[in-house]
C-alpha cells in the first residue's frame, strides 16, 4: 500500500519495496517518514507499532543501520501486537529529515548447542571437598530458541548499506532535478514579467510622445508614469499579496492630494482587491486620472 501522490520522489522507493525486501529475505517492508508509515508491502505490523520502533530507535540513532532478532525484548509502550513478525532491521535514508525503511521477519525457532546444560550440576564429594562431575555436567547439550528471528548477519548489514546508498542516490538525483525544473520555471516566469515590463514601457513612452508638446514636458510626464509603474511593482512584490487592496492602491497614488489641509479627495467603498497581474494597469490608469484632473479639473 502507498499513500504517495504520483509526483513524489519517494513514489519510486515505495514502488521498489517488494524487490527491496527479497534482498533481505524479509516477510515485509515499510517506508516511515515523519511519523507517517507511506508505504509498506507484504507483512508488517500495524502502523502504531511501527512509529513506536521508529521513536525508540531515534533515541538515540547512533548509527544508519539497526538490527534487531526479538522485538518483544524491547517492551515498548504503546504496542499491542507486532502480529507474527519478531524482528526488524532498520535503515536510516536520509539525516536531516530521517526517511526509514523497515524489514521485518518472522520467528523461526531454532536449536543451539551448549557446551554443558546450566541447569544441570553433578557435584562430587571428595577429600577436596565438592567438585563438579565433568562427564555429566559438560556433556553437550541442546536447547530450542523461540522468539526471535533469523539473525541478521554480516551478509545482511552489507546489502543494507547498498541498499542506503543507492536509494540515497537516488534521492539525490531526484532532488536535482525537482530543483532544476523549479529554477526553469522561474526563470521563465521572471522572462514572461520583464516582456510585460518592457511591453508596457514602451508602450508608456509612446503615449507620451504623442501627448508632450516639448522634450522637457516629454521628460516630466514619462518619469511620472515609470515612477507609478515602479511604485506599483513594489506594491506587490514588496507585500507578496496576490490581490492587493484598491484602497491602498489608491492611498498611495492619490497621497499627495490626501495631504492638503484642505483633502480634495475622498475614499469610501467596501474592500476589495484586484489581482497582482492587473496592477500595474490600474496604477497607471488611476496616475493618468489624477494628473488630468489636478491639472484640467475633474
Amino acid at each position: 500500500t502507498s499513500q504517495l501522490p504520483d509526483t513524489d520522489w519517494k513514489l519510486t522507493i515505495a514502488d521498489a519495496l517488494p524487490q527491496l525486501g527479497k534482498l533481505l529475505t524479509a516477510c515485509g517492508v515499510a517506508m516511515v517518514h515523519e511519523g507517517e508509515v507511506l508505504a509498506s508491502c507484504n507483512s508488517v505490523p500495524p502502523a502504531s507499532s511501527i512509529c513506536a520502533l521508529i521513536a525508540h530507535s531515534e533515541q538515540p540513532l547512533q548509527t544508519d543501520i539497526v538490527t534487531l532478532e526479538s522485538l518483544e525484548e524491547l517492551n515498548l509502550a504503546g504496542v499491542d501486537t507486532w502480529r507474527e513478525l519478531v524482528g526488524a532491521l532498520l535503515i536510516a535514508l536520509i539525516a536531516e529529515q530521517p526517511l526509514y525503511l523497515i524489514f521485518f521477519r518472522q520467528e523461526v525457532a531454532r536449536e543451539v548447542t551448549w557446551g554443558g546444560n546450566p541447569e544441570k550440576k553433578e557435584v562430587h564429594y571428595g577429600s577436596f571437598g565438592p567438585r563438579l562431575a565433568p562427564r555429566a555436567s559438560f556433556e553437550a547439550y541442546k536447547e530450542t530458541v523461540s522468539g526471535r528471528c533469523t539473525p541478521w548477519d554480516r551478509h545482511d548489514v552489507t546489502v543494507a548499506l547498498e541498499i542506503r546508498l543507492e536509494l540515497f542516490r537516488l534521492s539525490e538525483n531526484q532532488m536535482q532535478l525537482f530543483q532544476q525544473r523549479q529554477q526553469s520555471l522561474l526563470i521563465s516566469e521572471l522572462n514572461h514579467r520583464v516582456r510585460n515590463i518592457l511591453t508596457l514601457i514602451r508602450s508608456i513612452a509612446r503615449q507620451t510622445g504623442e501627448s508632450a508638446t516639448s522634450i522637457t514636458a516629454y521628460t516630466q510626464l514619462l518619469e511620472q508614469r515609470i515612477s507609478a509603474l515602479a511604485t506599483a511593482h513594489d506594491f506587490v512584490s514588496g507585500h507578496e499579496l496576490e490581490w492587493p487592496a484598491v484602497k491602498r492602491l489608491l492611498t498611495i497614488e492619490l497621497q499627495p492630494y490626501l495631504a492638503d489641509t484642505v483633502p480634495r479627495v475622498t475614499l469610501s467603498g467596501p474592500d476589495v482587491g484586484f489581482k497582482a497581474s492587473f496592477v500595474p494597469s490600474f496604477v497607471l490608469v488611476l496616475h493618468e486620472l489624477a494628473s488630468n484632473a489636478a491639472k484640467y479639473g475633474a
